[in-house]
């Protein structure tokens, strides 16, 4: 037996949200029939039914002390994640769309099209949503395991959350291929953690969160400024693919940023910066456009460190926050800029580049 109780993911924010989602959870399985909810149906999805109250009720309610134990457990856990980067405000707002989402698309298609026979209760749906963010946004931070093998072997266990997504999403696609793909607790989980796809996505295009460059996306060198969402919210393809940062999709020869990635990682940023510098003299002067904004931010950041601006080497490096690209600057660079910050008695701007040192 598995049981999370913690992460190495990095806690900017006191999960107070998490623990008052946690509080209510339990106080809505006490105050309604700890699992007896006869008299309470109406807070469980019906299938027989379209009422948007009961999408974000059921989330809040079990059926037994197993249940809920179990559920809130694995709450606390990716909510530490989740919440740790955005607040208890925006956690909320998140989990309560969530649970929206994931109410919709289980109750609708159910009373359309599955004969409206059956209902659905409890949080995993939405704390399936949260694994999918967490694997998003933090796939190389590890979970913090309790190993059980029957009452007298215990041990503890670090999984990167990467690798617990992917036990989790194949053990319920496992089950449900028993099931015969019939709608279940298996189905249930899976439509939760898909809904969990759109919302960490979105949020990362939009800069509503920030990963520090260690999102799925950035690292697997797919940069987050090209992606575009289409009218369901998932990705759609660039209007203009030959554009984006990275690897061209129209040929194999690596663009701006990949070049440059590729010499810092191997010798200084001053020799990546200065061959940026010969393809932008070589470029069209009238196609501005066409420049890269991660290799322009990069150009700024490394020019405001030798010249020592500290004022402008910060707000260059704020930019590459933003782009999810402060991995494109090898540690020289970062070095170097630690110094100028220090120097100017920037103690605070220095946290930052020395986490990531």
């Amino acid at each position: 037996m598995l049981l999370p109780y913690g992460t190495d993911a990095p806690v900017y924010h006191y999960p107070c949200a998490t623990i008052g989602i946690i509080g209510l959870n339990i106080a809505m399985f006490l105050f309604t029939g700890m699992g007896n909810y006869d008299d309470c149906r109406w807070l469980i999805l019906e299938f027989d039914r379209i009422n948007p109250l009961q999408w974000v009720t059921a989330a809040f309610m079990h059926a037994s002390y197993l249940h809920l134990i179990g559920n809130m457990i694995f709450l606390w856990c990716f909510g530490l994640v989740v919440e740790g980067k955005l607040g208890w405000q925006r956690f909320g707002l998140l989990y309560l769309g969530i649970a929206l989402a994931d109410g919709a698309i289980n109750q609708i298609p159910m009373f359309l099209f599955g004969g409206g026979e059956g209902g659905a209760l409890g949080a995993s749906g939405v704390i399936f949503a949260l694994i999918a963010v967490s694997c998003i946004w933090a796939p190389y931070n590890d979970i913090h395991f309790l190993f059980a093998w029957g009452w007298f072997f215990f041990t503890t266990l670090e999984l990167p959350i990467y690798a617990v997504a992917a036990i989790y999403i194949v053990q319920e696609l496992f089950w449900l291929w028993l099931l015969d793909w019939q709608m279940s607790t298996p189905m249930l989980h899976l439509m939760g953690a898909s809904v969990g796809v759109p919302f960490a996505m979105f949020m990362l295009k939009q800069n509503r969160v920030d990963c520090e460059g260690w999102d799925l996306f950035t690292r697997s060198g797919i940069p987050i400024s090209s992606l575009t969402f289409g009218k369901l919210g998932m990705p759609a393809s660039r209007e203009q693919p030959g554009k984006q940062v990275g690897w061209s999709i129209e040929s194999d020869k690596p663009t701006q940023l990949a070049m440059a990635t590729k010499v810092t990682t191997t010798g200084k940023l001053v020799e990546g910066l200065e061959q940026i510098r010969n393809q932008e003299r070589e470029r069209d002067s009238d196609a501005p456009a066409d420049r890269d904004p991660v290799a322009v931010a990069i150009g700024a950041f490394g020019r405001a460190v030798q010249a020592g601006s500290t004022e402008r080497a910060i707000h260059s490096f704020q930019s590459l926050r933003s782009l999810g690209s402060v991995s494109a600057i090898n540690d020289s660079g970062l070095v170097a800029y630690v110094r100028l910050l220090t120097k100017h008695r920037r103690h605070h701007d220095c946290i930052l580049p020395l986490r990531l040192l």
